[in-house]
């Protein structure tokens, strides 16, 4: 999710996007750290499924702006 925040960054330059609908996967980086050294996460009651279609929209957008012909997906 990172690569495709800062590939869509690097695309857009100094274009401003609003970006509203992306504050939900800021959890996402709490979750991470707690994984990386070794706290369970599960306490902090994540939509798995939900966090994870978000992601999966945000990547196919970041696809549709960066990669050629993949327009539809977007």
């Amino acid at each position: 999710m990172e690569k495709a925040l800062k590939a869509w960054l690097l695309h857009l330059g100094a274009e401003g996007v609003n970006t509203a609908d992306l504050k939900p996967l800021a959890q996402l980086t709490v979750c991470a750290v707690q994984l990386r050294y070794g706290d369970d996460a599960a306490p902090m009651g994540l939509n798995r499924g939900l966090l994870n279609l978000q992601v999966k929209e945000l990547v196919a957008r970041v696809e549709g702006l960066v990669v050629p012909g993949s327009e539809a997906k977007a």
